[in-house]
């Protein structure tokens, strides 16, 4: 006679233990407030996923354009981690490139012996410049300077009695902020020929990336965690492009929702007016896009509604998934246009998050996706951006947390009951913090033919908005 116990089979008498150590798994809810944006700017190295907390930090590396304008329209409204990517290609021709670094060919007796590249792309590299003059001792000394005539700042880099084009070459490489230097086919023994100050040149921002350049920037994302997409432009091509993206990522676990806005002074229109902000919804029909209307001013200047969008984003990353929208305030100090309350009617009906003008400032209209409803009296389900997201919040927290734990792992007795006791902990969790209302019939099954495949199944009840009120006041004669 013997006994099979937790994998074990035991022959001689005796006492055995086990211990169950599922309890000690580290549970943990996802991640939900990521953000990636993507757009123009002046300088700052393209086709680059830079992850950055604060402005100053992205300030470094971008001194303008539509990116940096969108992150920090992004921070205003409360976003933490941003994704950044300046969008254009870095090769081709002059008229095609957008972004490229300045750059410069010393000769000696008219042959190219040495170039000096800008570190950075973008217009204000051709201001780098550059001196060459008889070394104190010996050889050559440099000069690097910088004007910078947003600071004031003017930044220079000299080194003294550098033998040749090698060392020349070795000391910008490794000393200077501003260039790169490289030593032209087998030239690196000759000396440079002196020449006064002069300005690199051939630098280039571009601001008209092509659709290849965008799909190029939107694809970095495409491994990566992110939560929420914005692009900052308000091209419906490139919208479509963050539209399929969004689709795609979430059939490989990568789910996330596309934030975006169009150009100034769009019509309000209807799902076939052309170029008009409904029919920009009713064309993207996405229910993990979000489509922001109108534009808006800050600090006396006017922002297109994509600058709206970036704010929107913003807001969206700063709270939790369950949070809506609704009625949520931003920090711009005008609306470009305002709605007539048969307008926003129609936005909301059409799937556009409008933003209105009130008493107290500016504030969301709904929050909700371009998902187009059903019928005129049902909605779809995924309408509002907070059922969007709780879905895939839901989904994440409970696949990732169960991959971890159990994936690989024996498919020992008892192992139903075990992945059971994790998930309904995992969806106690998140009834706690208010992602859920509820959750009941959580069921785990192993596959009658394939051992190697349990199924597991729960409900839930989302925490839903409050969208309406209804009040009704009674008027009587006496009490």
């Amino acid at each position: 006679m013997s006994v099979t116990w937790r994998g074990t089979t035991y022959i001689q008498p005796q006492a055995a233990t086990y211990t169950d150590t599922t309890g000690l798994a580290t549970l943990g809810l996802a991640a939900s407030g990521v953000l990636a944006i993507i757009g123009t700017a002046e300088g700052g190295t393209p086709n680059a996923a830079t992850k950055y907390t604060s402005p100053a930090e992205a300030r470094n590396d971008f001194r303008g354009g539509n990116l940096l304008v969108a992150m920090e329209a992004a921070w205003a409204e409360g976003a933490r981690t941003i994704y950044a990517t300046r969008v254009g290609a870095t090769s081709g021709t002059a008229a095609a490139q957008p972004c490229q670094q300045a750059r410069y060919e010393l000769t000696s007796s008219s042959t190219p012996v040495m170039r000096l590249t800008a570190i950075d792309y973008g217009d204000w590299t051709n201001n780098i410049k550059f001196k060459i003059e008889s070394g104190t001792t010996s050889g050559k000394k440099i000069t690097l300077q910088y004007y910078n005539s947003s600071t004031g700042v003017t930044t220079t880099e000299t080194q003294d009695n550098l033998a040749d084009c090698n060392a020349l070459c070795g000391w910008v490489s490794n000393n200077s902020s501003l260039c790169s230097g490289t030593v032209l086919s087998s030239y690196g023994s000759n000396e440079p020929d002196n020449v006064g100050y002069t300005n690199l040149a051939d630098g280039g921002d571009g601001d008209s990336p092509t659709t290849a350049n965008w799909t190029t920037a939107i694809a970095l994302y495409d491994n990566e965690d992110v939560d929420i997409v914005h692009v900052a432009s308000s091209s419906s091509t490139i919208h479509g492009l963050v539209s399929t993206h969004c689709t795609t990522t979430a059939t490989d676990k990568k789910e996330r929702i596309g934030v975006v806005g169009g150009a100034l002074s769009e019509s309000v229109g209807s799902w076939d007016t052309d170029g008009s902000t409904i029919e920009r919804a009713y064309s993207l029909n996405s229910d993990r896009m979000v489509l922001v209307a109108p534009g808006t001013t800050s600090g006396g200047t006017a922002y297109a509604p994509y600058v709206t969008a970036a704010r929107v984003a913003g807001a969206l990353a700063a709270v939790d998934v369950a949070t809506p929208l609704t009625h949520r305030k931003l920090s711009c100090t005008a609306i470009e246009s305002k709605y007539t309350s048969s307008n926003k009617d129609d936005l909301i009906t059409y799937g556009v998050c409008g933003i209105e003008q009130v008493t107290s400032g500016r504030r969301i209209i709904r929050g909700i996706t371009t998902a187009q409803n059903i019928s005129s009296t049902t909605e779809h389900p995924f309408k509002e951006i907070s059922t969007r997201r709780i879905a895939d919040y839901v989904n994440k927290t409970i696949r990732d947390n169960l991959e971890a734990t159990y994936v690989g792992k024996k498919g020992v007795e008892g192992i139903e009951s075990s992945i059971a006791s994790t998930t309904t902990s995992l969806l106690v969790k998140l009834k706690e913090q208010q992602i859920i209302v509820g959750f009941k019939d959580v069921v785990v099954s192993q596959d009658s033919t394939d051992a190697t495949v349990y199924y597991v199944t729960y409900k839930i009840a989302p925490v839903q908005p409050i969208n309406y009120v209804l009040i009704e006041t009674k008027l009587s004669n006496t009490l």
